[in-house]
């Protein structure tokens, strides 16, 4: 069976946190899984004991480094970056990484990292020259599942894909419409799925006593399941094929359109690219990767001269098809390199890459929509840092209701119904991104990290502010609960010391419409500041998204200063300038 890590069950902390390697560690020579694990605990990105930071560096230390937490997330945090193709290792050196040339893309400003992720994930395949692994399927393990799905009527649970796409050499039609078939006559008998389950798990390769915990068998699935929706190749489906109500994966538009895009490709493994001349393999090489990039909208055309003749060196063999083969998901680092005429020359502080020929301008050319992202970047006032993507997407919506409704309380109002059936994955970016706009530092938590309790952070130098927030899938008006739960995140920050704060900043509840009950709100905002001395300050989203849209129309902010002194339900009033 296919297993996969799981440093985190949210693949955005992953990108996030290969973002933040990417920017620490790029000049290095080659960086190893201690580099890893002091960048991504500095930055709050990995836990530990229940803490980040310093915290968990010293917690989770072990001399026997098959104890060390850190270490060892570090490790899976890497076998990931490995499998999608964005790190490499290098000097024959299991633990020595360098960033790869489709890992430098994903760094590219204004690049399209969804669409990058797309192609790395498909590209995934098994066997390969750059990962051992304990399982011995011969399978493109996301191909396989959207194929799978295809197939099933469009749907699939959790445990038909472990039974199924992650236990079949798809590279066989046979074996591949046998596990087709064993879905479809398995479907109804619930019974007969977890039996066969708990045989799976007892047949693999797991502790002393032989076997896998049936746990470890499903946590094996976080990983391929969140790649899935962050695609949005899928989305969850509560269906009552087995005699009670099981959560089903279901196909989206994007996910269909994305199998008839496999199934006009040409699909070329290792036994396929091995058995090729080494002309062709190079030209194999390079066409993988940059038709990856193309797929993932970049500008490859200074080099489609040099690519036109790799497609005839190989045409006997792709027969004018584009090609399904990612070279660094599948080959030694060097081989690939040499292929894409990249050399490297080491220097005593730092690496330089040192690219030759046609090839070398490729990273520096945009991808469709950067130059439009360095527009927008311009429209909002903003420091560097705090500018993100979704910074720059909701100035532009703003922009773009404004052109058609000229009214800034219709645009709130119409941003306001855009969100009231948010969930948690679409209302906390939100929240980041108003207060981004507003001025200050502020980062959601990323799912995961447990040693973050509250659900975002303005982070300050010396006064930061936590901040609980209640989607309105979970409940509509901001309660005494969320309130509590904003005193626990203050409490908790002073304890814990993972951000600098002080006794008088503030703590901030955010969520859809301001409390109900707002007296029974303030009574026990009052009573915490009587009992604790601490400030609660109580935002709706509406407010924030008044300010917001009012610096980006018109360049009318707020007094930043007053943030930190806020108590009880703000009114956006008594703080704009």
């Amino acid at each position: 069976m296919i297993r996969f890590r799981n440093p985190s069950s949210s693949l955005e902390t992953i990108l996030v946190s290969f973002e933040r390697l990417y920017s620490e560690l790029k000049n290095k020579d080659y960086f190893d899984n201690d580099d890893i694990a002091i960048v991504l605990a500095k930055a709050n990105l990995m836990a530990s004991s229940g803490f980040i930071g310093d915290a968990a560096l010293s917690l989770g230390a072990n001399k026997d480094r098959s104890r060390d937490k850190t270490y060892n997330n570090a490790k899976m945090f890497a076998e990931i970056y490995r499998l999608l193709g964005l790190v490499s290792v290098v000097n024959d050196v299991s633990s020595n990484y360098r960033f790869t040339y489709i890992g430098e893309h994903m760094a590219v400003p204004g690049a399209n990292k969804k669409a990058i992720i797309e192609e790395c994930v498909l590209g995934m395949n098994n066997p390969n020259k750059i990962i051992d692994v304990s399982y011995d399927e011969s399978v493109r393990f996301f191909s396989c599942v959207l194929l799978t799905m295809n197939e099933l009527d469009g749907i699939i649970c959790r445990d038909e894909m472990i039974l199924g796409p992650m236990n079949v050499n798809d590279n066989s039609p046979s074996e591949f419409n046998k596990m087709l078939q064993y879905i479809k006559d398995v479907r109804g008998n619930y019974n007969k799925l977890q039996k066969d389950l708990e045989s799976l798990a007892k047949s693999l390769q797991g502790n002393k006593r032989g076997g896998m915990k049936l746990t470890s068998v499903k946590n094996c699935t976080r990983f391929p399941i969140s790649v899935l929706k962050y695609c949005d190749w899928v989305k969850n489906i509560n269906l009552n094929i087995y005699g009670r109500s099981v959560r089903f994966m279901k196909l989206t538009r994007h996910g269909y359109e994305t199998v008839e895009r496999l199934k006009k490709m040409k699909d070329i493994r290792l036994s396929d690219y091995e058995i090729c001349s080494d002309r062709q393999k190079q030209a194999l090489i390079r066409l993988g990767a940059f038709q990856m990039l193309v797929r993932a909208r970049f500008n490859l055309g200074s080099v489609e001269t040099e690519l036109e003749k790799d497609r005839e060196e190989v045409y006997d063999l792709l027969k004018g098809k584009e090609i399904l083969f990612s070279p660094y998901q599948t080959l030694e680092f060097s081989v690939v390199n040499k292929a894409m005429y990249i050399t490297f020359e080491a220097h005593s502080s730092e690496n330089k890459t040192k690219r030759l020929s046609c090839y070398s301008k490729t990273c520096e050319k945009a991808v469709s929509g950067k130059a439009e992202s360095m527009r927008m970047e311009k429209m909002v006032n903003l420091k560097k840092e705090l500018i993100t993507d979704e910074v720059l997407a909701f100035t532009e919506h703003v922009r773009v209701l404004y052109k058609s409704e000229k009214n800034r309380h219709k645009i709130i109002d119409n941003i306001l119904a855009e969100h009231i059936a948010d969930k948690k994955t679409e209302f906390y970016p939100l929240v980041e991104t108003l207060f981004r706009i507003i001025g200050v530092d502020c980062h959601k938590s990323r799912d995961g990290v447990n040693g973050e309790r509250w659900d975002a952070m303005i982070r300050d130098s010396e006064r930061s502010i936590p901040i609980e927030i209640k989607s309105p899938s979970e409940e509509m008006y901001i309660s005494i609960k969320a309130i509590r739960q904003a005193l626990e995140n203050k409490i908790i920050l002073l304890s814990r010391k993972t951000y600098k704060t002080d006794n008088v900043c503030s703590t901030y509840a955010v969520g859809y419409y301001p409390p109900n009950n707002r007296a029974e709100v303030l009574d026990l905002i009052s009573n915490i500041k009587d009992t604790y001395g601490y400030s609660i300050a109580v935002f709706d989203i509406a407010s924030l998204i008044n300010v917001a849209v009012n610096i980006i129309l018109f360049g009318k902010g707020i007094n930043i200063e007053k943030l930190y002194g806020l108590e009880g339900i703000v009114n956006i009033e008594d703080i704009n300038c």
